[in-house]
């Protein structure tokens, strides 16, 4: 997640700073932005039109919270893989973004660009 997380924004970024350089007359090209929103939609199954899957996801607002796997975090990286726990992680952001979206359209899935 995190890869692909930091990885689209850096793109979206990267696209937008050449837009403006184009705008300003600096170079010459298209707009990238838009062409790199859809590449990042297109990585997001289920919601968007971009995405070669329609994977549905109905459910995902009706659950009181959101579980993910934990791993112990090691000082070096050496000590990687580490184990896991076995604990349940939950989020503590979704109770919010679901009360502030009320539905998935993608921005609880794209709050880290903001």
């Amino acid at each position: 997640h995190e890869t692909t997380s930091e990885a689209m924004s850096y793109i979206a970024w990267i696209a937008a700073m050449h837009d403006v350089l184009i705008e300003q007359g600096q170079i010459s090209g298209s707009n990238d932005l838009d062409k790199a929103w859809t590449t990042l939609e297109a990585i997001i199954p289920g919601w968007s039109k971009a995405s070669a899957d329609k994977l549905e996801y109905g459910t995902i607002w009706e659950q009181e919270r959101l579980k993910a796997d934990t791993a112990e975090e090691g000082d070096l990286p050496d000590a990687y893989p580490t184990s896991q726990p076995g604990v349940e992680a939950i989020n503590p952001y979704y109770s919010i973004f679901k009360s502030a979206y009320g539905s998935d359209n993608g921005y609880y899935l794209m709050h880290w660009l903001a």
